[in-house]
């Protein structure tokens, strides 16, 4: 299920699914750790003597954000119990803490006694072993607490609670709100939940106000802190200030979009937005934040990918926000690469090295994805030469520039030309892949200037390595008899045709130019062999992709990469304003596909448009903005020359 609204600050990150509960709750920063983890808080309500759960069928729902914000607007609507609920919700700045206010409407023609029920099924720091659950009247709330995590829920009216065990045959506290009364346990510990309620009289027809609020912190006393920090500019307040928070970050973005009409430009804006909320505050960028997709084993997108982090890296700059680029590289020079010079798959936000799938049984070579020091290198450079501070790049970016580019030069079949075998973008094969070549060239040849000049060694062999690499890569990995680059030779040197839609970063990251005969080949045929010839369109990540595929008539999902991929190639290609038509019809597709609140996912229903795997994926968004940023350039230049 996709999260279509996502709130975050440097320390606290909520996703609510479309049926209005929260499902992710990050604290004190990205992944680290989910207290959710798969679980839920949810919103009930009772009104004289009937109740209903809003995330069941009784309730009609509608979700978007409040105009120029990040400011959640959720309704939902249930005819049986006559009541209509409109909260805003956000997650200020400055501010561990989830605030929502809630305009609850009474539609029968009676007054009617209406209680809202929140159901609190945590599991802290992603164990449910010794956690507690205490009601504290100085809130009045509910704490959840263990080690150095507190969770504070309250509100007002505050009216009931309740504390529970949640394991085995015990079913926690959420059945205890059916009847409208809660049982009143003050403590529980172990592996536990909690439910609160808020009581309101409302009139036939009028509208009451209540207050729900999530205070984290690292102790009960802590957490009481932020909720009494809450209470002193009131909840609207604080609405107000994230309001006012977002608007000025979109104002100061309105430039990069200008060429688009008000509300896809607002679109845009938004995207950005949400792109940063997958930000963590220690610089890590993770993929996405969605526990959903752990339904298989265990496993999240809760990570730092180099190669994600430095493709979005690169769009940060490109949108200005060069002070989140620089903590991001920050974070890179603490990964510990060394002499080595390579990054592994993937890291946790607390630069400690992540889960992975690839073996190492090669000892005492590592199972690398060299793109992902190839894109790092590139995304190091073009940072320095957007702020201008080449020359004073800090040390530790230096010796970090130098040994990747180093570990680049180095890690290549001298007989060929190309590198050496490693892991795909996609993390599936090992071989030496077209997308990874080109990468690599973009990544030496950054390396080479920044090495130039800094006066460093090293510049001239990274220049030599990025021609010998173009040379290999039109005379290796392009197949005249199907028309395009292959997706990559195995290790023993066999080719795999397979058409790959990352072969299109060719002309778009420079290997070659985008006018190259071999380039527009190569294009083609992509388009030709993974087009989705559906209502819903745009193009898979390559044929017969599996990840995620739902039938074989189809030979994969419309991923939002891909797409844009494409349209970032046109862009370049573009000789008149009219050739950018295509660039704009794909900016508007995936706006159509992120839906009402402007989340994407990874990918698409190919027949049907939902989302699928994760959303919001960060780097969706972030080939999104990519592209819309690259279209405003691209028009003003074609316009100058008219």
């Amino acid at each position: 299920m996709p999260r279509p609204i996502v709130l975050a600050n440097d320390q606290l990150y909520i996703g609510f699914d479309s049926r209005q509960r929260i499902r992710e709750l990050h604290f004190p920063q990205r992944g680290l750790y989910d207290h959710l983890s798969g679980r839920m808080v949810r919103m009930g309500v009772w009104a004289n003597g009937a109740f209903s759960w809003c995330d069941s069928e009784d309730w009609r729902r509608t979700q978007g954000y409040r105009k120029r914000s990040l400011n959640a607007v959720q309704v939902c609507h249930c005819e049986r119990l006559g009541i209509e609920i409109h909260s805003e919700d956000a997650v200020p700045q400055e501010l561990p803490a989830l605030i929502r206010v809630f305009k609850v409407r009474n539609l029968a023609s009676h007054a009617q006694d209406v209680r809202l029920f929140f159901n609190h099924d945590l599991i802290l720091a992603e164990s449910d072993v010794g956690n507690t659950a205490l009601y504290h009247p100085g809130g009045p709330g509910i704490v959840h607490f263990k080690g150095h995590h507190a969770v504070l829920f309250g509100g007002e009216p505050f009216f009931q609670f309740h504390t529970g065990v949640k394991y085995g045959t015990e079913h926690g506290t959420a059945l205890d709100a059916e009847d409208g009364h809660l049982s009143g346990k003050p403590v529980e510990q172990g592996a536990v939940d909690s439910t609160i309620s808020l009581r309101l009289r409302i009139p036939p027809g009028e509208i009451a106000q209540a207050h729900y609020c999530v205070a984290c912190s690292d102790s009960v006393e802590a957490s009481l802190a932020v909720y009494d920090h809450i209470r002193v500019l009131g909840c609207e307040g604080w609405l107000e200030q994230a309001a006012a928070e977002a608007e000025r970050h979109a104002d100061t973005s309105q430039r990069l979009f200008s060429s688009f009409n008000g509300q896809v430009r607002e679109s845009l804006c938004r995207s950005l937005l949400i792109l940063n909320t997958q930000i963590d505050r220690e610089g890590g960028i993770t993929a996405a934040n969605d526990s959903d997709i752990m339904v298989g084993n265990r496993g999240n997108y809760s990570y730092v990918w180099p190669r994600d982090g430095a493709l979005v890296a690169q769009v940060l700059d490109l949108a200005g926000e060069h002070a989140a680029a620089k903590r991001y590289f920050d974070f890179c020079a603490r990964l510990g690469i060394g002499e080595r010079g390579t990054f592994l798959q993937k890291y946790r936000t607390d630069a400690t090295l992540g889960a992975t799938w690839h073996p190492w049984t090669d000892w005492p070579v590592l199972p690398i994805q060299e793109d992902e020091t190839s894109l790092t290198l590139l995304a190091l450079h073009d940072h320095l030469a957007a702020t201008g501070t080449v020359l004073e790049a800090p040390e530790h970016w230096r010796e970090m520039a130098t040994n990747m580019s180093a570990a680049l030069v180095g890690f290549r079949n001298l007989e060929t030309g190309l590198p050496l075998p490693s892991y795909d973008l996609w993390e599936e094969r090992l071989g030496v892949h077209t997308f990874t070549v080109a990468a690599t060239i973009a990544g030496l040849e950054a390396g080479a200037r920044l090495l130039s000049a800094w006066g460093s060694k090293g510049a001239e062999q990274a220049v030599v390595a990025a021609e010998e690499m173009r040379g290999a890569l039109r005379s290796r990995l392009f197949d005249a008899h199907v028309g395009g680059f292959v997706r990559m030779l195995h290790p023993d040197g066999t080719p795999d045709t397979t058409a790959d839609s990352s072969t299109l970063l060719i002309g778009v990251m420079g290997a070659l130019k985008v006018d190259d005969p071999l380039v527009i080949a190569n294009q083609n045929r992509v388009r030709k062999r993974l087009t989705l010839r559906t209502e819903i369109g745009g193009l898979a990540r390559y044929e017969h992709d599996w990840y995620w595929r739902l039938s074989p008539n189809h030979t994969g999902n419309p991923w939002i990469i891909s797409t844009l991929w494409m349209a970032q190639l046109r862009i370049l290609q573009a000789g008149t304003v009219r050739d950018l038509r295509e660039a704009v019809h794909a900016i508007q597709w995936a706006l159509r596909l992120a839906g009402p609140t402007g989340v994407l996912a990874e990918q698409y229903n190919p027949d049907n448009g939902e989302p699928l795997s994760v959303s919001p994926l960060t780097w969706s968004h972030a080939e999104l903005i990519r592209t819309a940023i690259m279209l405003n350039r691209r028009k003003a230049e074609l316009a100058e020359t008219l």
